[in-house]
């Protein structure tokens, strides 16, 4: 999980987003994994005192690299979801949002995104894992899981596996296609209309 320079919208989400995977993953397939939580050097501090209550899991705070976090990185916004910029978005204390019409990403924001991307996966804390699964802490599990999916990644030797797939950005020439083209080979079908809400 990545909680990294938490607001307090953040941290009220991250307790909805814990009681969730602790209710429809562990406690309903009787499994319990460490959960690795990158974050901030301060976080790091208090994330077990704060993520312990809500799990049966243990909570194992790995510290993003301070030059990932202080990376020069301006923000990046984009009006009415196409004319896009770097460095103009609206002042605000979210890391993200939608303010007249403009939807905007604080510099922390894509600072963690661009972590998260590849730099992530060389993180020491990882190195002990066989099989892991990335969720973000704004991520809620909505009702049980049928399988427990590093089960299934443990058990057909996958190398990446695709929690969830769905549109993201308004500026990828050709990925909707390439998205249902994956599903139809892999005979899944998409269970939710919103997955086509942007066109093809």
């Amino acid at each position: 999980a990545i909680h990294a320079f938490p607001t307090a919208e953040i941290k009220r989400d991250t307790v909805e987003a814990l009681q969730a995977l602790e209710k429809h993953y562990f406690s309903h397939l009787g499994v319990s994994y460490p959960l690795i939580v990158f974050t901030d050097e301060s976080t790091a501090t208090t994330l077990r005192t704060e993520f312990e209550p809500f799990l049966s899991a243990p909570v194992i705070p790995a510290v993003i690299p301070v030059d990932e976090l202080a990376r020069d990185m301006p923000s990046y916004s984009c009006v009415d979801g196409f004319d896009c910029t770097s460095g103009a978005a609206p002042q605000s204390d979210a890391h993200r949002g939608v303010v007249n019409k403009t939807q905007f990403w604080s510099p922390d924001y894509l600072r963690i995104s661009r972590y998260t991307a590849g730099p992530l996966f060389s993180h020491p804390a990882l190195d002990r894992c066989g099989a892991f699964l990335k969720i973000d802490t704004d991520f809620y599990f909505t009702r049980p899981l049928e399988r427990d999916p590093i089960e299934d990644i443990r058990r057909e030797g996958a190398r990446i596996a695709y929690w969830q797939i769905h549109v993201q950005g308004q500026r990828q020439a050709g990925f909707m296609d390439a998205a249902v083209s994956f599903l139809r080979d892999r005979r899944v079908s998409v269970r939710s209309v919103a997955f086509y809400a942007r066109g093809r």
